[in-house]
């Protein structure tokens, strides 16, 4: 053989492996592709977004030696400062790998996520705000990386809504999804409650009233996670079929309980608010047409009667009624005073605010520092940060979210667990912090439910817009066909 055909040989040879690598890696590269789209993946951030933001880590590292981290009595116990700082870095260094895991995902379902994101207009205008306090705030590097922390918890709902996109059960998985990482934090709290404590410091957190914090640090976060909890067991029982059943009875009494070791009056009266829904709601199921119309007519009447008639009944000391009612002083466990230091701060910056850097530069201010890190109201606490412009974008997006709803809810009649959600942000915000908060478990319960039901009225307009074509396909065929006849 001359040297010209073995040069020949080698050449096809080689050209022929390349293609076979070729081949290779375009074959892997698809098989990944498909796994990174697969809904159980695409479930995986935001169960670590809620796990990591309900975990406080100071006390989840001190498990043996802090006992004194998971009560509270009046005010939260001093920490020491360098051991605060060594939990949050290790809890940063968790979160890096979560935001690295998040873009490769994203990657691999951009062309969807591009589609989505023309839905969420006012969003994007809502980061834009947030993002321009790097110029007015004196700590720029926290806005950034509180934005930054935002918006990833934002993807993480919104890709665990694509890999709904087009499922059946799409609601349930929702709430399961929502539910594990809870269930996770409560059932652990509760195990160090009886491994930590006698049984009888037990019962005096009910009677003595101190509150228990668990692994979440705060025994107001821990009363959300409780009720995000009820949400979720409850919204479950809502969308089956099934007669009573002992395991949502059972969840739903051990988050009972926690609420109650946590102390949080807001948590309590924002899950009566979740409960009240969800029986009106099962009731609802069973009527339709006018006589929805009627009884929910008669439910504001008979409420709007007896809100008057308290109001009436007690006087000027309805205020005092109220708050006695759920343990609580006058002062909303001296809120009233954060708020009046809150709306001073509002006056002096109402337009823009001082920034999204948790408070960092209102709070270098003495006459607007609080020894909290918020003022213990969303909505006051939004405005601070980012003025009436801010406010006036949140106001738009729960717009939004309700006309969204009632669009998607004519044709679905089991929408009403994506509802909850806002309404647990809307009532929980009047004494606590977790609108666009970047490390809220209410706030990221929130986001999940608005995701997936932007993604249902999505599918649902997309479907109706395919019936529409094939209708027009199909007239067209039967012109033809009269035309050739």
């Amino acid at each position: 053989m001359s040297n010209r055909v073995r040069r020949k040989t080698k050449s096809t040879e080689k050209i022929g492996g390349i293609g076979q690598h070729r081949r290779t890696l375009k074959l892997l590269f698809k098989s990944v592709s498909q796994l990174l789209r697969l809904p159980l993946v695409l479930s995986i951030p935001i169960i670590c977004y809620l796990l990591l933001g309900s975990i406080d880590f100071l006390t989840f590292l001190s498990l043996g030696d802090a006992k004194n981290l998971f009560q509270f009595a009046g005010q939260p116990l001093i920490e020491s400062e360098s051991e605060r700082y060594s939990s949050e870095l290790v809890k940063l260094d968790l979160y890096i790998y979560l935001y690295g895991f998040i873009s490769v995902l994203l990657l691999f379902n951009l062309n969807v996520l591009w589609q989505h994101a023309f839905n969420h207009k006012h969003f994007i205008v809502i980061f834009v705000v947030l993002l321009s306090g790097v110029f007015v705030s004196a700590e720029s590097t926290k806005v950034l990386t509180n934005v930054i922390h935002l918006a990833f918890g934002a993807f993480s709902a919104l890709l665990f809504a694509i890999g709904l996109l087009g499922k059946p059960n799409a609601l349930r998985k929702t709430c399961l999804v929502v539910l594990l990482p809870v269930f996770f934090v409560l059932v652990a709290s509760l195990l160090l409650l009886l491994v930590r404590f006698h049984i009888e410091e037990v019962f005096d957190f009910l009677v003595e009233g101190r509150r228990y914090a668990g692994i979440a640090g705060n025994p107001n976060t821990l009363g959300g996670l409780c009720v995000i909890g009820i949400w979720s067991t409850l919204s479950l029982v809502y969308l089956s079929n099934s007669k009573f059943s002992v395991l949502p009875f059972t969840l739903f009494s051990l988050f009972g309980f926690g609420l109650v070791l946590s102390g949080s009056a807001t948590s309590a009266i924002t899950s009566l608010i979740v409960v009240a829904m969800l029986l009106w709601g099962i009731v609802l199921k069973w009527c339709s047409g006018i006589t929805i119309v009627v009884l929910n007519s008669l439910v504001v009447l008979i409420s709007l009667f007896l809100a008057l008639f308290l109001v009436m009944s007690v006087g000027d000391n309805y205020l005092e009624l109220a708050t006695e009612t759920v343990g609580r002083e006058t002062t909303f466990s001296g809120r009233i005073e954060l708020w009046a230091v809150a709306r001073e701060a509002i006056g002096e910056k109402p337009l823009f605010g001082w920034s999204y850097d948790s408070h960092l530069s209102v709070f270098g201010y003495q006459q607007y520092f609080v020894p909290f890190n918020h003022y213990h109201n969303g909505y006051l606490d939004t405005l601070v940060a980012g003025g009436f412009v801010l406010g006036g974008l949140v106001l738009v997006h729960f717009i939004q979210f309700f006309l969204t709803y009632f669009r998607v809810s004519k044709n679905n009649k089991k929408t009403l667990p994506l509802l909850l959600p806002v309404m647990i942000v809307l009532s929980t915000n009047f004494a606590e912090y977790s609108l666009l908060r970047n490390n809220s478990p209410i706030w990221t319960a929130y986001m999940v439910s608005y995701f997936v039901l932007v993604t249902l009225a999505a599918g649902r307009n997309e479907g109706a817009s395919n019936s529409r074509i094939s209708r027009r396909r199909g007239v067209k065929r039967s012109k033809k066909k009269r035309i050739a006849t």
